[in-house]
């Protein structure tokens, strides 16, 4: 929670054991929640402000200051998060299964797994999606950008009809744009992450 410069005032009514209780500011750029909720009877309410000053902040309820009872919490104003594959789907039939051993693995601590997996059959196409999980990220965060980095390698560079893409996905929709390995050698590929 954090708190710069607002006036919260709390009020509530009885029904019986439950109470709802109504939460508001008179500052603008002041946002509070839950602007209501349903409590029991000896249930405590907690309340968010989020304001851009806490410069002569003053909370009341039902009339009184309760300035004393605030706990003030920094909110997070950037970062940066890193992922590996968590988990992976596939779509068309894979010949091989080393690809599986890619999850929990990223460019600085690759899996030891070598040799290739292929499509199933001559002329196919087949695709493994690894998926990212970036739950540390606030609900309210805004991405301003985004790296994607694969360690691997082309089976073979003499047969162009194989090859070996690598894209970034939004679900099921392509975001980036393609990158393909183009060595038999272990390379490390940045692909461009789109928005």
């Amino acid at each position: 929670m954090r708190f710069y410069g607002a006036t919260m005032t709390v009020n509530y009514s009885a029904s019986g054991t439950a109470y709802t209780i109504t939460a508001s500011s008179s500052v603008a750029s002041t946002t509070v929640t839950p602007d209501s909720q349903e409590l029991i009877n000896g249930q405590e309410a907690i309340v968010r402000i989020d304001t851009p000053n806490v410069d002569d902040i003053v909370v009341t309820d039902n009339g009184v200051e309760v300035n004393d009872l605030l706990e003030q919490h920094q909110v997070p104003t950037g970062g940066t998060v890193s992922a590996v594959p968590a988990s992976y789907t596939t779509s068309g039939s894979i010949s091989g299964t080393r690809y599986r051993n890619t999850v929990g693995c990223g460019v600085d601590n690759p899996s030891g797994q070598t040799g290739n997996d292929y499509c199933g059959s001559s002329g196919s196409t087949a695709t493994i999606y690894y998926h990212f999980n970036f739950d540390d990220i606030p609900d309210e965060a805004t991405i301003t950008n985004m790296t994607v980095r694969a360690y691997g390698h082309l089976e073979n560079a003499s047969q162009s009809n194989e090859v070996a893409r690598l894209n970034t996905y939004y679900g099921t929709t392509a975001k980036g744009t393609v990158t393909e390995y183009t060595s038999t050698s272990n390379q490390i590929k940045t692909i461009p992450a789109g928005n």
